[in-house]
């Protein structure tokens, strides 16, 4: 269809109080970006696990930097989010100083406005 055009979408959760969990995966929006025509491709995942956040809360060094797929993440929600059995990582559960601050400010000078949201389609029901 013309004016669509494909994209990244990329979501990004923090927990743990060091941990930031990515999925990525490629997308067909439609002419205004303002939907979902169709996703492209499997998803991909990125586990991060901070070492260290900087004073100023605007940058992170990191211990682990885990890339997984599909695959792995249904091992992972099977496992009832338990990342150890899957991907052989243990949690720590201690709390890294100025991580709340990170992710308030999106790892970049001054605080991120959230981006517009985009919506799937929803399927058309029939109207009898």
């Amino acid at each position: 269809i013309a004016g669509e055009t494909k994209a990244k979408w990329i979501t990004t959760v923090y927990f743990g109080s060091r941990y930031e969990l990515s999925f990525t995966i490629d997308i067909e929006q439609g002419p205004k970006f303002d939907k979902v025509i169709k996703i492209i491709g499997e998803p991909n995942f990125r586990l991060l696990e901070a070492r260290h956040i900087s004073d100023n809360a605007r940058e992170a060094s990191y211990d682990k930097d885990i890339p997984f797929g599909k695959e792995k993440w249904d091992e992972i929600v099977k496992n009832k989010g338990d990342f150890s059995k899957t991907l052989g990582i243990e949690l720590k559960r201690d709390e890294l100083k100025n991580f709340n601050n990170y992710v308030m400010y999106g790892g970049e000078p001054g605080p991120n406005p959230l981006p517009k949201v985009l919506q799937l389609d929803s399927p058309k029901k029939d109207s009898k």
